[in-house]
């Protein structure tokens, strides 16, 4: 019974660790355009730390399979299930803990703010371009319905603004912009090849002139300029959805609990049949010390 257990949880055990790549991979894709922006070497910590977590956990799985079929035969290969368990086990708990650490750092808001303003001021040069700095900021822009990092203002000593006067910002920056681009996605050339959010615009002559048109003096209720930075709704989409994600953790969680609960059967199971053959033992020098009487 013990074993049809231990298989169980190592059936779940295996299905967990499936889910949490399928759910990482889709939150990745959810945030590929603002990861790009960012400073990565944080998220491939991250990345690297839950790579080894899953690659452990089916190892572990596999080893594990191996050594319980031998393990009625030898009774070494419980003890080696055991050792291998607990060694899995700590080490799981600490790439759990490194991973919760390198999240935090990557959506600090000191340093997500000097990457933004950075790749905005320097490498952001319009809302018609493809190139994939500008291409995500844009399709910052339109997501979070904002205008710059901190707002409009940001674009004052920009590239961008170097390039584009009179304009104060953007298209991007105009309240309802929305309506009026359609996101898709365009790979663009580099080395390794990369997918990134697009945005292309559908023209509508009037909406466009009106924005084009716009000063930052206007009143914040009447002008058709965003008013609100991106760094906060972006710093807060990333803490829940990304970095503070619950159904990652859930799942983490999860299989340290699975972890624990294989670990608890493999032993109870290693006791009994080293009771069983304490008791065998037993009936044989019992049966063997009377006929030798």
């Amino acid at each position: 019974m013990s074993c049809v257990v231990t298989f169980f949880l190592l059936l779940v055990l295996i299905i967990l660790l499936i889910v949490i790549c399928a759910v990482f991979s889709s939150v990745m894709t959810r945030f590929q355009y603002i990861v790009f922006l960012m400073d990565r070497r944080n998220l491939d910590i991250a990345v690297l730390l839950l790579t080894v977590f899953v690659a452990i956990g089916f190892l572990s799985i596999l080893f594990e399979f191996v050594l319980w079929c031998a393990a009625y035969v030898n009774m070494c290969c419980f003890h080696m299930v055991i050792i291998t368990r607990l060694i899995v086990m700590f080490a799981c708990i600490g790439l759990f803990a490194g991973y919760i650490v390198s999240m935090n750092k990557l959506v600090d808001r000191t340093q997500l703010e000097k990457n933004l303003v950075f790749t905005l001021k320097n490498l952001y040069f319009g809302e018609y371009n493809t190139d994939p700095f500008s291409a995500n900021w844009n399709a910052i822009q339109v997501e979070y319905k904002s205008c710059g990092v901190h707002g409009p203002g940001d674009y004052s000593d920009s590239v961008w603004h170097k390039n584009n006067k009179p304009f104060k910002a953007p298209l991007t920056c105009c309240k309802e912009i929305e309506k009026y681009y359609d996101s898709t996605d365009e790979a663009f050339s580099s080395s390794p090849p990369k997918v990134y959010k697009k945005l292309t615009v559908t023209y509508k002559v009037d909406y466009i002139q009106k924005c084009n048109n716009l000063t930052l003096q206007a009143n914040k209720d009447t002008s058709p300029i965003k008013p609100q930075g991106s760094l906060g709704p972006v710093q807060d989409d990333l803490k829940r959805n990304l970095a503070h994600n619950g159904g990652m953790i859930a799942l983490m969680i999860l299989i340290l609990i699975l972890q624990f609960l294989i670990l608890v059967v493999t032993i109870a199971v290693c006791c009994s049949v080293k009771r069983e053959q304490h008791d065998r033992e037993e009936m044989r020098r019992l049966l063997y010390g009377k006929d030798k009487k």
